[in-house]
């Protein structure tokens, strides 16, 4: 059995093919195929520092406009914000993101307003975007109307400042995707060796630090996700989804992100709904060990 970052991988009895499988020869095929895959992510990274309601963030108060309120579930009940992405301070994209504002709202409850019948459901989490920002709101126009309990049991309950870097990446091992090219690479980097599942390479020449490059963890926009159950896109329903934001379970100093037991968030979007700015069916979903 193989532990990585705690999730455990069922791994085949070694057999008289996989025998001469080595450490080197796999992540060769790792390697080949990062490369292969590799596209653009904007990696976040948090600072300990003061926010404006304009800034990017996690956590703390929202930039609301003078007539706009909460969102609310459809119970009535405030949404509670996660996080927003200032897009005048991201860096030159494919997409163009390069005004407005996103931000990330859920529902604070048992499963943080996942919706597992519809994971596009609106119902208790939300994404909104503002096209332009109102430079007269003052943080006094928004403590007035949001209202949440801030020693609740939610994922974020402090503030984080944060910073935007472009940078590229290769498809992460959670990746639905990633088996199918991983098989395709190495049988064309290995014909004497042929495999028809990631299973078939032996326990004995996978190490959870060997892989860390790979694993698709952190905070970031677009690039790959990772997951520490499955990539709910497998199923075949949001095969054209691609990954919108992730946020992690990682703090800095003192502050903590956690989701559940130390799991991951991530919404998701088609890329023709996020070339016309139309956030009305991100896929939410968040997983824990």
């Amino acid at each position: 059995v193989l532990i990585w970052r705690n999730k455990m991988f069922k791994i085949i009895k070694k057999n008289k093919k996989t025998e001469e499988i080595t450490q080197e020869m796999v992540l060769k095929v790792m390697d080949l195929l990062y490369k292969k895959t590799s596209k653009e992510v904007i990696k976040i990274n948090l600072k300990d520092e003061k926010c404006s309601i304009f800034d990017s963030r996690f956590g703390g108060l929202p930039y609301l406009g003078k007539e706009d309120q909460v969102p609310v579930a459809d119970n009535g009940q405030q949404l509670r914000l996660l996080g927003q992405i200032n897009l005048n301070e991201l860096p030159i994209n494919e997409y163009n993101l390069n005004e407005g504002l996103i931000q990330f709202w859920i529902l604070n409850n048992d499963l943080y307003g996942l919706d597992f019948n519809d994971m596009t459901s609106q119902k208790e989490s939300r994404v909104i975007y503002y096209p332009s920002l109102d430079p007269t709101v003052s943080e006094n126009d928004i403590v007035d109307k949001y209202h949440f309990n801030q020693e609740s049991d939610f994922p974020i309950n402090d503030t984080f400042k944060l910073i935007l870097e472009k940078s590229k990446e290769g498809v992460s091992i959670g990746d639905y995707t990633f088996e199918k090219l991983f098989i395709q690479e190495w049988n064309n980097s290995y014909p004497n060796m042929l495999i028809k599942s990631f299973n078939d390479i032996p326990n004995e020449v996978l190490y959870e630090d060997s892989y860390n490059k790979y694993s698709g963890f952190g905070h970031k926009l677009l690039g790959y996700p990772a997951f520490t159950q499955v990539d709910p896109r497998e199923y075949g329903e949001y095969e054209e989804y691609l990954l919108l934001l992730q946020i992690d379970s990682i703090g800095i100093k003192n502050k903590e992100i956690m989701w559940g037991d130390c799991g991951i968030c991530n919404f998701f979007i088609t890329k023709k709904a996020l070339e016309n700015k139309d956030f009305s069916k991100v896929l939410y979903n968040w997983d824990c060990y």
